[in-house]
Protein backbone atom coordinates (compact mmCIF):
# COMPACT_ATOMS: atom_id res chain seq x y z
CA UNK A 1 0.00 0.00 0.00
CA UNK A 2 1.15 3.52 -0.81
CA UNK A 3 0.30 6.77 0.95
CA UNK A 4 -0.61 9.53 -1.51
CA UNK A 5 -1.25 13.24 -1.02
CA UNK A 6 -4.24 14.45 -3.03
CA UNK A 7 -4.38 18.22 -3.46
CA UNK A 8 -7.78 19.81 -3.96
CA UNK A 9 -8.85 23.44 -4.29
CA UNK A 10 -12.05 24.91 -2.88
CA UNK A 11 -13.90 27.58 -4.83
CA UNK A 12 -16.51 29.50 -2.88
CA UNK A 13 -18.40 28.40 0.20
CA UNK A 14 -18.68 25.00 1.85
CA UNK A 15 -21.41 23.65 4.13
CA UNK A 16 -20.34 20.06 4.88
CA UNK A 17 -16.98 19.65 6.69
CA UNK A 18 -14.21 17.93 4.72
CA UNK A 19 -13.95 14.96 7.10
CA UNK A 20 -12.46 11.56 6.25
CA UNK A 21 -15.52 9.31 6.38
CA UNK A 22 -17.62 11.85 4.46
CA UNK A 23 -14.93 12.17 1.78
CA UNK A 24 -14.82 8.37 1.54
CA UNK A 25 -18.58 8.42 0.97
CA UNK A 26 -18.08 10.76 -1.98
CA UNK A 27 -15.59 8.32 -3.50
CA UNK A 28 -18.22 5.58 -3.21
CA UNK A 29 -20.90 7.82 -4.72
CA UNK A 30 -18.58 8.73 -7.59
CA UNK A 31 -18.10 5.05 -8.42
CA UNK A 32 -21.87 4.48 -8.18
CA UNK A 33 -22.60 7.41 -10.49
CA UNK A 34 -20.01 6.38 -13.08
CA UNK A 35 -20.09 2.58 -12.95
CA UNK A 36 -23.30 1.58 -11.18
CA UNK A 37 -24.32 -0.23 -8.00
CA UNK A 38 -22.66 -3.51 -8.95
CA UNK A 39 -19.25 -1.84 -9.07
CA UNK A 40 -19.90 -0.21 -5.69
CA UNK A 41 -20.75 -3.59 -4.13
CA UNK A 42 -17.59 -5.13 -5.57
CA UNK A 43 -15.52 -2.17 -4.36
CA UNK A 44 -16.87 -2.38 -0.79
CA UNK A 45 -16.47 -6.17 -0.69
CA UNK A 46 -12.80 -5.82 -1.69
CA UNK A 47 -11.90 -3.41 1.12
CA UNK A 48 -11.11 -6.06 3.72
CA UNK A 49 -8.34 -7.45 1.47
CA UNK A 50 -7.41 -4.24 -0.35
CA UNK A 51 -8.22 -1.36 2.02
CA UNK A 52 -8.80 2.12 0.66
CA UNK A 53 -8.21 4.58 3.51
CA UNK A 54 -9.08 8.29 3.32
CA UNK A 55 -7.98 11.07 5.66
CA UNK A 56 -9.74 14.32 6.41
CA UNK A 57 -8.74 17.39 4.40
CA UNK A 58 -6.17 19.72 5.97
CA UNK A 59 -4.96 23.17 4.86
CA UNK A 60 -2.10 22.75 2.39
CA UNK A 61 1.14 22.02 4.21
CA UNK A 62 -0.53 21.34 7.56
CA UNK A 63 -1.63 18.34 9.62
CA UNK A 64 -3.84 18.01 12.70
CA UNK A 65 -2.20 18.86 16.01
CA UNK A 66 -1.33 15.60 17.81
CA UNK A 67 -2.54 15.05 21.34
CA UNK A 68 0.66 14.92 23.40
CA UNK A 69 1.24 14.09 27.04
CA UNK A 70 0.39 17.09 29.24
CA UNK A 71 3.22 17.99 31.63
CA UNK A 72 2.58 21.67 32.38
CA UNK A 73 -0.78 21.66 34.15
CA UNK A 74 0.82 22.23 37.57
CA UNK A 75 3.06 25.13 36.46
CA UNK A 76 1.29 28.48 36.61
CA UNK A 77 3.83 30.35 34.50
CA UNK A 78 3.24 27.98 31.57
CA UNK A 79 -0.51 27.56 31.93
CA UNK A 80 -1.40 30.46 29.59
CA UNK A 81 0.86 29.04 26.88
CA UNK A 82 -0.78 25.65 27.31
CA UNK A 83 -4.20 27.26 26.80
CA UNK A 84 -2.86 28.89 23.63
CA UNK A 85 -1.76 25.47 22.34
CA UNK A 86 -5.21 23.99 22.95
CA UNK A 87 -6.76 26.55 20.57
CA UNK A 88 -4.60 25.41 17.66
CA UNK A 89 -6.06 22.83 15.26
CA UNK A 90 -3.22 22.38 12.75
CA UNK A 91 0.58 22.38 12.74
CA UNK A 92 3.04 22.43 9.78
CA UNK A 93 3.47 19.00 8.22
CA UNK A 94 7.23 19.61 8.09
CA UNK A 95 7.40 18.82 11.82
CA UNK A 96 6.46 15.23 10.95
CA UNK A 97 8.38 15.04 7.66
CA UNK A 98 11.64 16.09 9.34
CA UNK A 99 11.27 13.38 11.95
CA UNK A 100 11.97 15.64 14.92
CA UNK A 101 10.79 14.38 18.33
CA UNK A 102 7.62 16.30 19.15
CA UNK A 103 6.87 18.05 22.42
CA UNK A 104 4.51 20.78 23.56
CA UNK A 105 7.47 23.16 23.74
CA UNK A 106 8.33 22.54 20.08
CA UNK A 107 4.70 22.98 19.01
CA UNK A 108 4.45 26.28 20.87
CA UNK A 109 7.67 27.57 19.33
CA UNK A 110 6.37 26.67 15.86
CA UNK A 111 2.99 28.31 16.51
CA UNK A 112 4.56 31.51 17.86
CA UNK A 113 6.91 31.69 14.86
CA UNK A 114 3.97 31.28 12.45
CA UNK A 115 2.08 34.03 14.31
CA UNK A 116 5.02 36.41 13.86
CA UNK A 117 4.91 35.70 10.12
CA UNK A 118 1.21 36.65 10.16
CA UNK A 119 0.18 33.57 8.21
CA UNK A 120 -3.14 32.11 9.29
CA UNK A 121 -6.27 30.37 8.07
CA UNK A 122 -9.32 32.61 7.86
CA UNK A 123 -12.75 31.10 8.37
CA UNK A 124 -15.80 33.28 7.81
CA UNK A 125 -19.09 31.72 8.87
CA UNK A 126 -22.52 32.83 7.68
CA UNK A 127 -25.96 31.57 8.58
CA UNK A 128 -28.32 31.06 5.63
CA UNK A 129 -32.05 30.75 6.12
CA UNK A 130 -34.01 27.83 4.64
CA UNK A 131 -37.73 27.21 4.50
CA UNK A 132 -38.97 23.90 5.90
CA UNK A 133 -40.22 21.68 3.07
CA UNK A 134 -43.64 20.01 3.27
CA UNK A 135 -42.75 16.34 2.67
CA UNK A 136 -46.36 15.26 2.17
CA UNK A 137 -47.75 18.13 0.11
CA UNK A 138 -46.22 20.86 -1.99
CA UNK A 139 -44.36 23.99 -1.00
CA UNK A 140 -43.22 24.77 2.55
CA UNK A 141 -44.64 24.40 6.05
CA UNK A 142 -45.83 27.81 7.20
CA UNK A 143 -46.31 26.72 10.83
CA UNK A 144 -42.68 25.66 11.27
CA UNK A 145 -41.11 28.51 9.35
CA UNK A 146 -37.43 29.04 8.69
CA UNK A 147 -34.34 27.23 9.93
CA UNK A 148 -30.65 28.13 9.75
CA UNK A 149 -27.88 26.31 7.86
CA UNK A 150 -24.29 27.44 8.56
CA UNK A 151 -21.91 27.91 5.64
CA UNK A 152 -18.20 28.70 5.65
CA UNK A 153 -15.88 30.71 3.45
CA UNK A 154 -12.22 29.75 3.83
CA UNK A 155 -9.06 31.61 2.81
CA UNK A 156 -5.39 32.00 3.65
CA UNK A 157 -4.14 35.25 5.13
CA UNK A 158 -0.44 35.90 4.50
CA UNK A 159 0.45 39.23 6.09
CA UNK A 160 -2.07 41.75 4.81
CA UNK A 161 -2.92 39.68 1.73
CA UNK A 162 -5.95 37.38 1.61
CA UNK A 163 -5.66 34.38 -0.67
CA UNK A 164 -9.07 32.95 -1.63
CA UNK A 165 -9.70 29.51 -3.11
CA UNK A 166 -7.57 27.65 -0.53
CA UNK A 167 -5.82 24.37 -1.30
CA UNK A 168 -6.20 21.31 0.95
CA UNK A 169 -4.29 18.06 1.37
CA UNK A 170 -6.10 14.71 1.59
CA UNK A 171 -4.08 11.56 2.30
CA UNK A 172 -5.11 8.36 0.51
CA UNK A 173 -3.70 4.98 1.49
CA UNK A 174 -4.35 2.54 -1.33
CA UNK A 175 -2.99 -0.29 -3.44
CA UNK A 176 -4.58 1.02 -6.66
CA UNK A 177 -2.56 2.17 -9.62
CA UNK A 178 -2.00 5.91 -9.51
CA UNK A 179 -4.00 6.62 -12.67
CA UNK A 180 -7.02 4.71 -11.31
CA UNK A 181 -6.78 6.55 -7.99
CA UNK A 182 -6.63 9.92 -9.74
CA UNK A 183 -9.64 8.99 -11.88
CA UNK A 184 -11.88 8.07 -8.95
CA UNK A 185 -10.67 11.21 -7.13
CA UNK A 186 -12.07 13.32 -9.97
CA UNK A 187 -15.31 11.32 -9.82
CA UNK A 188 -15.62 11.96 -6.08
CA UNK A 189 -15.71 15.75 -6.45
CA UNK A 190 -17.05 16.30 -9.96
CA UNK A 191 -20.62 17.04 -8.75
CA UNK A 192 -19.57 19.10 -5.74
CA UNK A 193 -19.08 18.16 -2.11
CA UNK A 194 -21.69 17.88 0.62
CA UNK A 195 -24.85 19.89 1.11
CA UNK A 196 -26.17 22.73 -1.05
CA UNK A 197 -24.14 21.90 -4.16
CA UNK A 198 -27.12 23.07 -6.23
CA UNK A 199 -26.50 26.61 -4.93
CA UNK A 200 -22.74 26.51 -5.55
CA UNK A 201 -21.45 25.12 -2.26
CA UNK A 202 -18.65 22.56 -2.23
CA UNK A 203 -17.19 23.41 -5.64
CA UNK A 204 -13.89 21.49 -5.55
CA UNK A 205 -11.27 20.86 -8.22
CA UNK A 206 -8.61 18.12 -8.03
CA UNK A 207 -5.12 19.58 -8.56
CA UNK A 208 -2.61 16.76 -8.20
CA UNK A 209 -1.84 13.35 -6.72
CA UNK A 210 1.65 12.51 -5.50
CA UNK A 211 3.24 10.01 -3.14
CA UNK A 212 3.61 11.34 0.42
CA UNK A 213 6.82 10.69 2.36
CA UNK A 214 6.87 10.44 6.15
CA UNK A 215 9.41 8.80 8.47
CA UNK A 216 8.94 5.09 9.05
CA UNK A 217 10.19 5.28 12.64
CA UNK A 218 8.81 6.59 15.92
CA UNK A 219 7.36 5.33 19.17
CA UNK A 220 3.88 6.80 18.58
CA UNK A 221 1.41 7.32 15.73
CA UNK A 222 -1.30 9.86 14.89
CA UNK A 223 -4.60 9.30 13.09
CA UNK A 224 -5.22 11.53 10.04
CA UNK A 225 -9.00 11.20 10.25
CA UNK A 226 -11.84 10.00 12.47
CA UNK A 227 -11.91 6.26 13.16
CA UNK A 228 -13.75 3.50 15.00
CA UNK A 229 -11.35 1.15 16.83
CA UNK A 230 -11.72 -2.55 16.01
CA UNK A 231 -13.14 -4.60 18.88
CA UNK A 232 -10.46 -7.30 18.60
CA UNK A 233 -7.38 -5.02 18.53
CA UNK A 234 -6.59 -3.05 21.71
CA UNK A 235 -4.88 0.33 21.36
CA UNK A 236 -2.21 1.17 23.91
CA UNK A 237 -1.90 4.59 25.56
CA UNK A 238 -4.63 6.15 23.42
CA UNK A 239 -5.14 9.93 23.75
CA UNK A 240 -8.17 11.07 21.82
CA UNK A 241 -11.29 13.19 21.62
CA UNK A 242 -14.57 11.57 20.63
CA UNK A 243 -17.73 12.66 18.85
CA UNK A 244 -20.96 11.06 17.65
CA UNK A 245 -21.48 10.67 13.90
CA UNK A 246 -25.09 10.64 12.74
CA UNK A 247 -24.49 9.53 9.18
CA UNK A 248 -26.76 10.01 6.21
CA UNK A 249 -26.82 8.37 2.80
CA UNK A 250 -26.01 10.39 -0.29
CA UNK A 251 -28.63 11.06 -2.97
CA UNK A 252 -27.63 8.02 -5.04
CA UNK A 253 -29.01 5.74 -2.28
CA UNK A 254 -30.93 8.06 0.03
CA UNK A 255 -33.63 8.80 -2.53
CA UNK A 256 -34.80 5.17 -2.52
CA UNK A 257 -34.59 4.17 1.17
CA UNK A 258 -34.36 5.55 4.69
CA UNK A 259 -31.40 7.96 4.38
CA UNK A 260 -30.36 7.92 8.06
CA UNK A 261 -27.73 5.62 9.61
CA UNK A 262 -27.49 4.64 13.26
CA UNK A 263 -25.36 6.95 15.49
CA UNK A 264 -21.72 5.87 15.85
CA UNK A 265 -19.04 7.04 18.32
CA UNK A 266 -15.83 8.08 16.51
CA UNK A 267 -12.37 8.91 17.81
CA UNK A 268 -11.34 12.19 16.20
CA UNK A 269 -8.38 13.04 13.97
CA UNK A 270 -5.24 13.98 15.87
CA UNK A 271 -5.67 11.00 18.23
CA UNK A 272 -2.32 9.47 19.19
CA UNK A 273 -1.32 6.07 20.53
CA UNK A 274 1.69 3.82 21.04
CA UNK A 275 3.11 2.26 17.88
CA UNK A 276 4.59 -1.22 17.80
CA UNK A 277 6.20 -3.15 14.98
CA UNK A 278 3.69 -5.10 12.94
CA UNK A 279 0.95 -2.48 13.14
CA UNK A 280 -0.82 -1.63 9.90
CA UNK A 281 -0.36 1.84 8.31
CA UNK A 282 -3.95 2.64 9.27
CA UNK A 283 -6.25 2.31 12.25
CA UNK A 284 -9.94 1.56 12.68
CA UNK A 285 -12.54 -0.73 11.17
CA UNK A 286 -15.34 -0.94 8.65
CA UNK A 287 -18.52 -0.61 10.73
CA UNK A 288 -21.42 -2.81 9.70
CA UNK A 289 -25.04 -3.11 10.89
CA UNK A 290 -25.47 0.65 10.73
CA UNK A 291 -28.65 0.56 8.64
CA UNK A 292 -31.68 -1.66 8.05
CA UNK A 293 -30.19 -2.44 4.64
CA UNK A 294 -27.15 -4.62 5.45
CA UNK A 295 -25.36 -3.46 2.30
CA UNK A 296 -24.81 -0.08 3.95
CA UNK A 297 -21.57 0.30 5.90
CA UNK A 298 -19.75 3.12 7.67
CA UNK A 299 -16.10 3.76 6.91
CA UNK A 300 -14.24 3.87 10.23
CA UNK A 301 -10.63 3.76 9.04
CA UNK A 302 -7.97 6.47 9.07
CA UNK A 303 -4.37 6.59 7.78
CA UNK A 304 -1.70 6.98 10.45
CA UNK A 305 1.76 8.53 10.47
CA UNK A 306 4.52 7.76 12.95
CA UNK A 307 6.43 10.22 15.10
CA UNK A 308 8.65 10.32 18.17
CA UNK A 309 7.56 12.07 21.35
CA UNK A 310 9.69 13.47 24.11
CA UNK A 311 8.73 15.13 27.42
CA UNK A 312 8.23 18.91 27.29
Amino acid sequence: MTLYRLKIQLFGKIVTPLVGDTIFGHFVCGIARREGQKSVAEFLDSLEEKPFIVSSAFPEGYLPKPILAVTWADQKEKYSRLKQLKKIKYIPSTLFEEGKPLSESLLLETIERAASEQKEILQIENDRLHATVDRFGQGTLEDIGLFVVPEKWLAWKDGDQKLPNPVFDIYLLASFEKDILLKISHWAFENGFGADTSTGAGHIEVISLEEAKFPSSGNRAMALGPFVPPADSPINDLRANTFVRRGKLAFELGDSMNPFKKPIVFFDQGATFSFHEGMRPYIGSMVRNVHSDNRIVQQGWAPIIRYSEEPS
